[in-house]
């Protein structure tokens, strides 16, 4: 075979492989547009409860934070004291505020119902906020 026709075999192959791999591959779903809310309520260090702007109310995970979860009322444990100091720092920082919610691929909404979004408080991000310290 001749190095002409090697050349056009070999290009030949790799069209119909890349076609190939572009036709069985989706191609992903776009994320939603980022929405502006009003925070409402502040649950725990990482959840809170969002008006958006058509008035209707969503329960939203802080994606890229971790805090420990609320105790029983009348336990005074270590933890549930981190669990209060959490809440507290992001009642300080978000309630009443309007912030942009922004939604990341691969997180859909929670078993519990969260909608986990990146949080930002216009003009810093309420994500690296909850980590600086002031």
């Amino acid at each position: 075979m001749s190095r002409w026709k090697e050349a056009a075999w070999g290009v030949a192959l790799s069209f119909a492989f890349w076609t190939a791999v572009g036709l069985l591959t989706e191609p992903l779903p776009p994320l939603p547009p980022p929405a502006d809310a009003r925070v409402l309520r502040v649950i725990d260090g990482e959840t809170i409860v969002v008006q958006t702007e058509d008035r209707s109310s969503e329960r939203v995970r802080i994606l890229g934070v971790s805090a420990p979860e609320i105790c029983r009322p009348y336990t005074h444990t270590l933890p549930c004291q981190g669990a209060l100091m959490a809440r507290i720092e992001l009642r300080a920082l978000l309630w009443g505020q309007r912030v942009r919610l922004r939604a990341m691929r691969g997180y859909g909404r929670e078993k519990d119902g969260r909608l986990p979004r990146l949080v930002s408080l216009l003009p810093e991000d309420a994500n690296v906020a909850l980590l600086l310290p002031d």
